[in-house]
């Protein structure tokens, strides 16, 4: 299971243009499907590379924003020893 904890843009502005990233943080639960235990739980923020934008943000950037966080906190869980260990453990 995941539950979206936050997604926010930060943006440092110039006199012409500004520089967006975005953030996000999921929670994570492992559940064990025949008790629905829950045999791992974390949360996880990937972060978007910085976006530079003119004239506002359009919804084109913002979808690519969000798409290069999430990859980011994908690529996290991926990683994750801890999530590997318990996903290895509830399968026995």
């Amino acid at each position: 299971q995941g539950e979206l904890v936050k997604f926010k843009l930060k943006s440092v502005a110039g006199l012409f243009k500004a520089k967006l990233r975005g953030a996000i943080t999921v929670k994570f639960k492992l559940l064990n499907t025949k008790t629905g235990r829950v045999i791992w739980t974390e949360s996880f923020t990937g972060h978007s590379n910085p976006q530079t934008t003119y004239w506002g943000i359009g919804k084109t950037r913002l979808k690519r924003i969000f798409e290069s966080a999430l990859n980011n906190m994908l690529g996290k869980l991926e990683n994750s020893r801890e999530f590997y260990y318990a996903a290895r453990r509830g399968t026995k």
